[in-house]
């Protein structure tokens, strides 16, 4: 059903009982009503005050990569990542945040070239490694990503193509119809419909995607959100979009491939964090501890 509240419209799914709803025709309506309320297509978006800082073609590039018991596939993914950063930059180096793992991950990659480990001493959260890593960084830009690679890392490409035209922080965003492959399952689809639905309602809008795992920043953009961030875990990422557009911030949205992990670490209360996350960012952005609104 749908319902006016405070000027925004919510679709509210009821769902009764386990096969009582057909999830992948769930999931395509969900896309279609999101496209139905103003999110932008085509190549990229920009949000925000368009006033970019002068940025010059990137030599150097830092990657951040937290992982959380990820010793069976570290190495392999930071193998891929260096090879491709090789080829394209004078200058670069990978930093792996290890959140507190106990299988070994920091010591799977200890000996690789241009690594470098970051160790919490127990897990703090993928936001919270995110920060540490960009507030360590080098370079300039910066690029967090997952550690699976659901999203290829040639598409850093793209997302440093829009820094280059001016942006300060170039989102992926995983997007029907913008010919990039996504495989996704009809579940995870619908239950990122929800969480965008609650992201519009609660905290801010004109995002289509903002829990893609492979974003791009500015050096001094990095260096502006992240001291203000607060949320150490799931909602991070709706934070420092929050954070960048009341600062005034250039955001594009760049679509990218995506193949979901086998390996996923939803769990069943997962949507609750995540709610409880929207909710005390809103708070936090009415008590003014963002900083300046755009």
């Amino acid at each position: 059903m749908r319902r006016g509240i405070g000027g925004i419209e919510l679709k509210i799914v009821v769902i009764v009982a386990m096969g009582s709803i057909d999830v992948k025709t769930a999931a395509r309506e969900m896309e279609r009503d999101g496209d139905e309320h103003g999110d932008a297509g085509g190549r990229t978006q920009e949000v925000g005050c368009a006033r970019p800082s002068p940025y010059n073609a990137a030599v150097g590039i830092s990657v951040v990569l937290p992982a959380y018991n990820e010793a069976a596939r570290i190495r392999d993914t930071v193998s891929t990542i260096a090879a491709f950063l090789e080829q394209r930059f004078p200058e670069w180096e990978i930093i792996v945040v290890d959140d507190g793992s106990g299988d070994g991950t920091e010591a799977a990659v200890q000996d690789l070239r241009g690594v470098r480990c970051l160790r919490n001493d127990v897990n703090r959260g993928k936001g919270y490694s995110v920060r540490r890593g960009m507030l360590e960084a080098r370079f300039d830009p910066i690029l967090f990503s997952d550690v699976d690679l659901s999203t290829p890392i040639e598409e850093a490409l793209a997302l440093l193509e829009a820094i280059e035209a001016g942006a300060d922080i170039a989102i992926g965003t995983r997007r029907p119809g913008t010919g990039k492959s996504l495989r996704r399952t009809p579940l995870r689809r619908l239950m990122a419909w929800g969480f965008r639905t609650l992201v519009k309602a609660l905290v801010i809008r004109g995002y289509h995607d903002t829990q893609c795992g492979f974003k791009m920043l500015r050096r001094v953009a990095a260096r502006r959100i992240f001291p203000l961030q607060r949320r150490e875990r799931w909602g991070f990422d709706v934070e420092l979009l929050l954070i960048a557009r009341q600062h005034g911030l250039r955001v594009a949205q760049v679509p990218v491939s995506y193949h979901e992990s086998s390996e996923s670490r939803l769990r069943l209360h997962t949507p609750l964090t995540m709610l409880a996350d929207l909710l005390k960012i809103r708070w936090s952005s009415l008590l003014g501890r963002y900083g300046p609104r755009g």
